[in-house]
């Protein structure tokens, strides 16, 4: 009898694309299995085309608790082997608490390592352990485990960045100076100088990308360039941001959705770490990176997902870290 699986990760980008990896090692213990897989609708695209996953379901927060009644009638009615709650907050507890029959594995977030580490800077992490990885540990009664291929998006065959946005160059470099956090930017003045090195030194083509969020970040940087750029922001949809990513040489980039896209687009990555450290398991998940950060401060992390304000004001964890020092890293990382 066929196997039947359910995922569950409702949020947000990056989240999502570290799951992969998990998804890719059940599909490959169980080939024949039904896998579906529900998430939000606003995140619904970046799973829509993985060749792994049978159905991709969309969740709308806009119908509140009614949208948490069906999905749990829906989940009790397809009678699945196993849910995989990648998520688990008070929504997916609900969705499947107390459903019968069925084998169910539940992330674990290690609060309270993550609360004395983030509270007290007491640090419990006996190992560094990825995100992905601690999914995969959902998976461990059925011997999930990595296979080294990194993370998944598959996007259209067709690249916007050459008719759409006009760009012939030996090296396009893209930069995503947006994040859901203050502290978790690096300064757009800093991203504008180095921008303008990488532009006289080594040749380099801009392109700036992010959502219609990131139009403000995006446009600061501009206004303070004193070379040309490309600016992309809030143009185009996740897919195709992703696809400008994957035609491009290198991204540089604050620890975002935009990082984990670059990742799975096995694309070298320049990443820039502020209020958040290693230990919380979202540094890029591979080998082709560097990170930039400044680790001989007591007061990091101060949050695990970033703050909108700098709790010590002197905001020292990104300002401390240089264009100068950046580009030094991007050329490095380029191997130029």
């Amino acid at each position: 009898m066929q196997k039947r699986f359910l995922i569950i990760r409702l949020s947000s980008i990056g989240d999502i694309l570290l799951t992969t990896p998990f998804v890719r090692a059940l599909r490959k213990k169980y080939p024949d299995s039904l896998i579906n897989y529900l998430t939000k609708s606003e995140y619904v695209e970046l799973m829509l085309n993985n060749p792994n996953i049978n159905n991709v379901y969309a969740f709308d927060t806009k119908n509140g608790f009614g949208e948490i009644l069906n999905w749990r009638y829906q989940i009790k009615s397809n009678r699945y082997n196993a849910i995989f709650d990648l998520h688990r907050n008070i929504r997916t507890l609900l969705m499947t608490r107390f459903i019968g029959g069925m084998n169910s594995g539940k992330y674990n977030k290690r609060y309270f390592k993550r609360y004395m580490l983030v509270n007290f800077g007491l640090n419990l992490y006996k190992n560094v352990t990825s995100i992905s990885d601690r999914y995969l540990e959902v998976g461990s009664k059925y011997n999930l485990a990595d296979d080294g291929f990194g993370l998944d998006l598959y996007t259209s065959s067709d690249s916007p960045l050459k008719e759409r946005l006009k760009v012939d160059s030996k090296l396009n470099l893209v930069i995503a100076p947006g994040a859901g956090y203050h502290t978790k930017r690096w300064p757009s003045d800093n991203y504008a100088k180095l921008a303008d090195l990488l532009v006289k030194e080594i040749d380099a083509k801009i392109i700036l990308v992010g959502s219609k969020d990131d139009l403000p970040i995006s446009e600061a940087v501009i206004s303070q360039m004193n070379e040309p750029a490309t600016d992309a922001t809030g143009e185009f949809t996740l897919l195709e941001t992703a696809a400008i990513i994957k035609q491009s040489d290198a991204v540089l980039t604050n620890d975002s959705g935009l990082m984990h896209i670059a990742v799975s687009q096995k694309k070298p990555v320049l990443a820039f770490f502020g209020s958040t450290t290693e230990e919380l398991g979202f540094f890029p998940y591979g080998d082709n990176f560097r990170v930039l950060e400044v680790s001989n401060l007591n007061c990091r992390p101060c949050s695990h997902v970033g703050r909108d304000n700098c709790p010590k004001k002197h905001f020292k964890c990104m300002v401390d870290i240089t264009p100068e020092l950046a580009f030094k890293a991007t050329t490095d990382l380029l191997e130029l």
